[in-house]
């Protein structure tokens, strides 16, 4: 067993899955794979086998499909090893991304590391270390977990195994399932590092749910509510007041954006897909706790959806 395990979350991912186990197997060091299969219906599964017969530090998992945060969980309650990582299925990584991550682990002791994607502009100079448990709660947890400031990735990090204190949530979460990783992952962390190197490589990739709008999402966000009410208060910090609500109206005001312009995929249009996301009662509560009624109310006029569809459209027509 190698000290680093790597867990692939995979659903038809037959396009890319191969270089994604590919780049991880080329690390530096030896790392483990594991390949969780979320009940794709293409070769996806069939890709992974076969890695598995040929080499034997790959791992496969074959699961119903029920999304990548179930899949992760599977992938953790599979790993034995010391340190842990994920690894998108559609990405690749830097042969030297899990070396330098578990030297900087070791060095400092720490509980996660952090790298950048390569290409990232959001490179900063020199490492970073958060060295107790105040002040991760302060310039990790509250900026990034609970204000919502910066993304909260599972991918771009190196989880120490034993902070990861099983069972989590059980969700059928689909976007926001980062988010609902991380609020229980940092629950124990002591000590934090973000290693400013871009190592990991992230592909855009145009299906996914952050440049797509299905009805799914609208659940999705109910459940993202749930887990921040669930787990923030276990952080035992004092949270302002109205910062779940702007949290709310952020995501929301993201969301309408992607729904006016994403092509309709599911045969839903987008203007029931607004509707439903802008009457969730939470949505409502929010936007009225806020002072943003007036806003909610225009953004479900289907004049405005579409005017803001067509304005983003010409935009990125200029821009091109």
């Amino acid at each position: 067993m190698n000290e680093v395990a790597v867990i692939i979350p995979a659903y038809n991912a037959e396009r890319t899955i191969a270089r994604s186990i590919s780049s991880v197997l080329a690390s530096t060091i030896p790392v483990d794979v594991i390949v969780v299969d979320d009940g794709s219906s293409d070769s996806t599964g069939k890709i992974a086998d076969n890695y598995a017969k040929e080499c034997p530090r790959v791992r496969v998992v074959h699961q119903l499909n029920a999304g990548a945060y179930s899949a992760r969980l599977t992938g953790v309650e599979k790993c034995d090893a010391k340190y842990l990582a994920f690894v998108d299925a559609d990405d690749m990584v830097e042969p030297g991304m899990y070396e330098e991550m578990l030297k900087f682990a070791k060095l400092h002791d720490l509980d996660i590391v952090q790298c950048e994607c390569v290409g990232s502009r959001r490179l900063a100079d020199g490492d970073e270390l958060f060295m107790t448990r105040q002040e991760v709660l302060e310039k990790v947890i509250h900026p990034r977990l609970i204000m919502g400031r910066d993304a909260v990735s599972v991918w771009d990090k190196l989880y120490r195994r034993s902070v990861l204190r099983l069972p989590f949530e059980q969700s059928d979460i689909m976007m926001f399932e980062d988010l609902a990783f991380n609020l229980q992952a940092f629950l124990f962390v002591q000590k934090v590092g973000y290693l400013r190197r871009g190592l990991y490589r992230y592909n855009v990739n145009d299906g996914s749910s952050v440049r797509n709008f299905k009805m799914k999402n609208v659940a999705d966000l109910k459940e993202a509510i749930r887990f921040r009410d669930l787990f923030i208060p276990k952080y035992g910090m004092i949270v302002p007041d109205g910062m779940l609500d702007n949290w709310i109206c952020m995501n929301v005001l993201n969301m309408w954006k992607v729904a006016c312009t994403a092509p309709i995929r599911d045969g839903v249009p987008r203007n029931d897909k607004i509707r439903a996301l802008l009457d969730l009662p939470e949505v409502a509560h929010a936007f009225e706790a806020t002072g943003r009624s007036l806003a909610r109310s225009v953004m479900r006029n289907c004049f405005a959806v579409a005017f803001s569809g067509l304005v983003r459209r010409i935009k990125g027509f200029v821009a091109g």
